[in-house]
């Protein structure tokens, strides 16, 4: 399964962001969007196959957060793309 691309975050507040990326050209079955942060919560989503943009919620101000992002094909994972940004005070 060939990885989506482009993974970028925008718009990044105090608690809240978004990131868009561009599909695979795969079919696949979903996405696993990951957040995690440097004082070591980890945040896990399952997105739809449709789905092209994500709006995060729920940040902690001042946190560096590294966003992970694959795509999924039934048992099969394709390699994982990632981005990193800093929420505002």
């Amino acid at each position: 399964v060939d990885a989506p691309q482009d993974l970028a975050a925008s718009n990044i507040l105090t608690e809240s962001g978004h990131l868009t990326w561009r599909p695979p050209r795969a079919e696949i079955t979903g996405y696993i969007l990951s957040f995690h942060a440097t004082d070591g919560a980890v945040r896990e989503v399952v997105l739809s196959p449709t789905a092209t943009s994500y709006n995060m919620a729920q940040l902690t101000a001042s946190t560096e957060y590294t966003v992970r992002l694959q795509a999924i094909a039934g048992p099969k994972r394709s390699s994982i793309i990632s981005t990193v940004f800093t929420t505002s005070q």
